[in-house]
């Protein structure tokens, strides 16, 4: 979606969730389905941002899934800047009067290397969207610019703080819980600080196609024991997920196998989803200022 962003903790009262969700700013990188919502810069005008605009040629396109489109974005980055893994762009189309907002799902070392943005975009007729599905082609050029409140590692987490990541993602929203993922994932590969002790990934999507990198997570976890991911279908079976919608029993079962470590919760995907989920936190008792979410609108 356009993504709309803003770092949250938690709602401040669950018999409120209804009217915060109104209101409160998350940023997935869906798209908007109406165009009487809001734009992107708007519903992130108070959201930090790097002022740089990046200069970015569109190098590779796929199609990964019936509804869902990646694109590689070159971008020429002389001042080496980068972003949080989590946070999204500004996404500026030559002619386009409206900005998109979408969350990157590699992470900052892999732009570190490489001056590589990517994202997955979920088709829609709101118009930046609609042009990646229908217009655009490898070499146009467009700019972006990093934004977003919402990151890993978090403002409140001390160096050095011994902690667990858990991810919650729906649909598209799993683009900055990869993010998060993979830079994870290469931490411990570096052995870095605030290297987390575990990490672990509940991902549900409407189908078993609309899975995407599917077989970039389970390679994570093949490769590291302290990974661990359950896949969820909520409207066709399949053999290798879970069929259904996530529970309290699943979040509980993952929150339970951390470690004693503080463990930080980070959710992404459509509103009832993210509603039952922090509904399902605080009968666990998780702190509120371990929850952060984005919120599709």
């Amino acid at each position: 979606m356009s993504c709309l962003i803003r770092n949250v903790s938690f709602l401040r009262s669950i018999t409120k969730v209804k009217s915060d969700l109104k209101i409160t700013r998350g940023i997935c990188t869906s798209l908007l389905l109406k165009m009487d919502k809001k734009e992107h810069l708007d519903h992130t005008a108070n959201n930090f941002r790097i002022p740089d605009l990046l200069d970015c040629k569109i190098s590779r396109i796929e199609d990964i899934s019936p509804t869902i489109r990646t694109l590689s974005l070159h971008a020429e980055n002389p001042r080496k800047i980068n972003f949080k893994s989590g946070q999204w762009v500004d996404f500026f189309i030559p002619g386009e009067r409206q900005v998109g907002g979408f969350s990157m799902w590699n992470d900052p070392q892999h732009f570190q290397d490489t001056n590589i943005i990517e994202l997955a975009i979920k088709f829609s007729k709101w118009a930046p969207a609609y042009w990646v599905h229908t217009q655009c082609k490898e070499g146009d050029s467009v700019q972006a610019r990093f934004g977003g409140d919402f990151h890993y590692p978090p403002i409140n987490l001390q160096p050095q703080e011994d902690h667990n990541i858990l991810l919650i993602g729906g649909g598209v929203g799993i683009n900055p819980l990869l993010s998060i993922w993979l830079h994870a994932s290469q931490l411990y590969r570096a052995n870095g600080q605030n290297t987390p002790k575990n990490v672990s990934l509940l991902y549900s999507a409407v189908s078993e196609e609309e899975l995407i990198f599917r077989d970039n997570i389970e390679k994570t976890c093949y490769e590291n024991t302290n990974f661990k991911v359950d896949f969820f279908t909520t409207r066709q079976k399949s053999e290798k997920s879970h069929f259904g919608r996530m529970g309290l029993e699943h979040i509980k079962s993952a929150y339970d196998e951390m470690s004693k470590s503080r463990t930080l919760v980070y959710l992404c995907g459509p509103p009832n989803m993210i509603r039952d989920t922090l509904r399902s936190l605080a009968s666990l008792g998780v702190r509120k200022q371990d929850v952060f979410y984005e919120l599709w609108y």
